[in-house]
Protein backbone atom coordinates (compact mmCIF):
# COMPACT_ATOMS: atom_id res chain seq x y z
CA UNK A 1 0.00 0.00 0.00
CA UNK A 2 2.70 2.16 0.92
CA UNK A 3 4.37 1.96 -2.80
CA UNK A 4 1.17 2.72 -4.55
CA UNK A 5 0.35 5.80 -2.36
CA UNK A 6 4.38 6.71 -3.04
CA UNK A 7 3.70 5.84 -7.10
CA UNK A 8 0.75 8.11 -6.76
CA UNK A 9 2.28 10.88 -5.26
CA UNK A 10 4.83 11.01 -7.44
CA UNK A 11 2.79 11.11 -10.32
CA UNK A 12 1.21 13.79 -9.05
CA UNK A 13 3.94 15.86 -8.51
CA UNK A 14 4.83 15.11 -12.09
CA UNK A 15 1.29 16.43 -13.13
CA UNK A 16 1.74 19.76 -11.15
CA UNK A 17 5.20 20.50 -12.61
CA UNK A 18 4.62 20.08 -16.07
CA UNK A 19 0.98 22.34 -15.26
CA UNK A 20 3.06 24.71 -13.69
CA UNK A 21 5.79 25.31 -16.45
CA UNK A 22 2.86 25.42 -18.91
CA UNK A 23 1.62 27.73 -17.02
CA UNK A 24 5.09 30.04 -17.18
CA UNK A 25 6.03 29.39 -20.37
CA UNK A 26 5.01 32.61 -22.84
CA UNK A 27 3.54 31.87 -26.15
CA UNK A 28 6.08 32.85 -29.10
CA UNK A 29 4.38 35.90 -30.43
CA UNK A 30 6.16 36.95 -34.20
CA UNK A 31 6.96 40.75 -34.39
CA UNK A 32 6.03 42.49 -37.56
CA UNK A 33 8.31 43.14 -40.05
CA UNK A 34 10.15 46.83 -39.57
CA UNK A 35 11.07 48.49 -42.60
CA UNK A 36 13.52 50.85 -40.55
CA UNK A 37 17.16 51.23 -41.89
CA UNK A 38 18.93 51.78 -44.76
CA UNK A 39 18.22 50.10 -47.98
CA UNK A 40 19.40 50.32 -51.80
CA UNK A 41 17.04 50.57 -54.22
CA UNK A 42 17.13 50.40 -57.39
CA UNK A 43 14.15 52.26 -60.03
CA UNK A 44 13.71 51.86 -63.50
CA UNK A 45 13.45 55.01 -65.63
CA UNK A 46 13.55 56.01 -68.99
CA UNK A 47 16.86 56.64 -69.07
CA UNK A 48 17.92 53.28 -67.35
CA UNK A 49 17.90 51.56 -63.63
CA UNK A 50 18.83 54.58 -61.10
CA UNK A 51 20.65 53.32 -57.61
CA UNK A 52 19.51 54.99 -54.42
CA UNK A 53 20.19 55.08 -51.04
CA UNK A 54 17.07 54.71 -48.45
CA UNK A 55 16.97 55.37 -44.91
CA UNK A 56 13.87 55.15 -43.22
CA UNK A 57 12.73 55.69 -39.72
CA UNK A 58 9.55 53.98 -38.52
CA UNK A 59 7.84 55.70 -35.62
CA UNK A 60 4.37 53.50 -35.10
CA UNK A 61 2.68 53.61 -38.31
CA UNK A 62 4.44 57.17 -39.51
CA UNK A 63 7.63 56.49 -42.20
CA UNK A 64 9.97 59.11 -42.50
CA UNK A 65 13.23 59.14 -43.90
CA UNK A 66 15.78 60.27 -47.14
CA UNK A 67 16.41 58.86 -50.89
CA UNK A 68 19.70 59.92 -52.28
CA UNK A 69 22.02 59.29 -55.26
CA UNK A 70 24.93 61.52 -56.54
CA UNK A 71 22.98 62.60 -59.66
CA UNK A 72 19.56 64.12 -57.55
CA UNK A 73 21.16 64.74 -54.16
CA UNK A 74 19.34 64.15 -50.78
CA UNK A 75 15.58 64.37 -51.00
CA UNK A 76 13.21 63.72 -48.05
CA UNK A 77 10.56 60.92 -47.86
CA UNK A 78 7.54 60.16 -45.77
CA UNK A 79 4.95 57.72 -45.58
CA UNK A 80 3.14 55.44 -43.48
CA UNK A 81 3.15 51.46 -42.61
CA UNK A 82 -0.52 49.89 -42.62
CA UNK A 83 -2.18 46.85 -42.10
CA UNK A 84 1.38 44.96 -44.07
CA UNK A 85 1.50 47.78 -46.51
CA UNK A 86 4.05 50.88 -46.96
CA UNK A 87 3.55 53.95 -48.64
CA UNK A 88 5.83 56.51 -48.65
CA UNK A 89 6.50 59.59 -50.93
CA UNK A 90 8.98 62.12 -52.44
CA UNK A 91 8.58 65.27 -53.54
CA UNK A 92 11.85 66.63 -55.35
CA UNK A 93 11.37 69.91 -57.88
CA UNK A 94 14.36 67.53 -60.34
CA UNK A 95 12.50 64.56 -60.33
CA UNK A 96 9.15 65.66 -59.56
CA UNK A 97 6.76 63.55 -57.25
CA UNK A 98 7.43 59.73 -56.45
CA UNK A 99 5.18 57.66 -54.60
CA UNK A 100 6.26 54.00 -53.49
CA UNK A 101 3.55 51.34 -52.69
CA UNK A 102 4.58 47.72 -51.47
CA UNK A 103 3.31 44.68 -49.29
CA UNK A 104 5.42 43.54 -46.37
Amino acid sequence: MRKFVAVMMMTMLAVAMATAQGATTKPETKEAPSVAGAWSLTIESPHGAMVMKLNLKLDGKKLTGTMSNDMMGEHTVSGEVTDGKIMFRLTAEGPGDMEFNGKL
